[in-house]
């Protein structure tokens, strides 16, 4: 088979469309890119990560040695988790509440502490109060207020 692509630089994207194959030739040849990364010890593409922030210690099996790295794919990018502050806050929470999201509002999950977000959130925003909406599932772990205008 024709390999138009390098084994060596490729990565998932590139068999997407490979435009000389049709699927089963293409299916063929992603299973021989896997067998090659097998028998060159670069199959694992799961990192092990240190910390929770913008800078994050990663170490993997195909790495000498684990390097420091900006971590884009963090929910906490602002490294707000870190902040004695929020630790304490989240102390406090899981004192008074509990662990556990719950159920979604709209079955019964809408508890004293949504309301009272929203009620902030109205005042941070300069909006009436009742005119926000948390909504705390659908895209976890990030909270969306929505204003009714």
């Amino acid at each position: 088979m024709n390999q138009p692509i390098n084994f060596d630089t490729a990565s998932f994207k590139e068999f997407e469309n490979i435009t000389q194959y049709d699927m089963m030739d293409t299916a063929s040849y992603f299973n021989e890119y896997i067998h090659y990364m097998e028998k060159n010890n670069k199959i694992n593409f799961r990192f092990q990560t240190k910390g929770c922030g913008p800078i994050v210690n990663v170490s993997a099996p195909f790495l000498k040695k684990s390097i420091d790295c900006v971590g884009l794919v963090s929910n906490d990018y602002l490294n707000f988790t870190q902040h004695p502050k929020v630790k304490q806050a989240a102390i406090d929470g899981i004192n008074k509440y509990g662990t556990g999201a719950g159920a979604s509002p709209l079955i019964g999950g809408h508890h004293e502490y949504h309301i009272e977000l929203e009620k902030k959130l109205c005042k941070f925003f300069n909006r009436p109060e009742g005119s926000s909406i948390v909504f705390t599932t659908g895209i976890p772990p990030t909270v969306q207020p929505y204003f009714l205008y």
